[in-house]
């Protein structure tokens, strides 16, 4: 009983993953066309979904230590450890790999829009400092403003 419900929630993480790695992708696309206002929305629905996910995390915490406690093992193994190890059956481990495989492209996915955001940063500081020729913010936070060297310094 207590293999089952661990497995139960496992295949909860992964259908839950599955949506964070499908809003991770949206949060892609919206990245690459700059939108901020769908970034914005991305955002909240992931943390949303983060904390969804911290919750079924603390019952897969709690449900190995239970699973842990019934096999009789003195020692507390990963679930990894514990897949790898034990006699467990077959559709816990496979929903413990599936899982594990999920959570490796949502990591794909998450450095890949992490250099977008890298690239869009540059981007903007670049044009700022384009824009901004000689203007800098001092450590104070007072701007510093050089005569005639914006390019946007004169009036039409």
């Amino acid at each position: 009983m207590v293999i089952k419900e661990l497995q139960e929630i496992l295949e909860s993480q992964f259908l839950l993953a599955e949506s964070i790695l499908h809003a991770t992708r949206e949060l892609t696309v919206s990245l690459v066309e700059d939108n901020l206002s769908k970034i914005m929305r991305r955002n909240e629905e992931l943390e949303d979904l983060a904390e969804e996910m911290q919750s079924l995390e603390e019952k897969r915490i709690a449900g190995l230590a239970r699973a842990i406690k019934s096999l009789g093992l003195e020692q507390e193994p990963t679930l990894r450890e514990l897949a790898e190890e034990v006699a467990l059956p077959d559709d816990l481990r496979q929903a413990a790999s599936k899982l594990r495989k999920k959570f490796q492209e949502l990591q794909e996915q998450n450095r890949l829009n992490e250099l977008l955001l890298k690239q869009s940063v540059y981007y903007n500081q670049k044009m700022q400092m384009a824009i901004n020729q000689g203007s800098n913010y001092q450590p104070d936070g007072k701007l510093e403003q050089k005569k005639g060297s914006s390019l946007l310094d004169r009036s039409v």
